[in-house]
């Protein structure tokens, strides 16, 4: 089991660090992904298989509540999970296969801060979904 951000965040919090809560801290620890709740039970279940999916979305939620994981929609319309990091980040969503990567962009976030000015508001946050169909090949 990891010992990471998100297992610290839960000790910060009041929630108990308790088994289950700790595995599921785990598999999104180690996460190379963007797990849908299905993919988190899954993986917890290798592990434990008492955990039930109604105790992983309970965790989830509470996760959530606390700031220490975000939930993301993208168009395939099933809610999957990140830990909240301080680094900021945006997404790229592959609709073939339903990859999302993570990417980051200096020259982006200054220019929504630019727009953001024009209008008259200061940017407090920017959260970019892109979609997209890997390029052909050419021949």
């Amino acid at each position: 089991m990891v010992h990471g951000a998100l297992e610290e965040g839960l000790r910060k919090t009041c929630l108990r660090p308790t088994a289950k809560r700790r595995l599921v801290c785990s598999v999104l620890e180690t996460a190379r992904d963007h797990p849908d709740v299905t993919a988190i039970h899954d993986r917890v279940r290798e592990q434990d298989p008492s955990v039930s999916i109604s105790t992983v979305y309970r965790i989830l939620r509470e996760l959530a509540s606390f700031g220490l994981i975000r939930r993301l929609e993208f168009a395939d319309r099933r809610s999957r999970f990140e830990i909240v990091r301080p680094d900021q980040h945006h997404h790229l969503v592959d609709l073939q296969s339903g990859d999302v990567l993570e990417f980051s962009s200096e020259e982006l976030e200054l220019r929504a801060k630019r727009i953001a000015l024009a209008a008259g508001y200061e940017l407090v946050g920017l959260d970019l979904k892109l979609y997209g169909t890997p390029k052909a090949c050419p021949r």
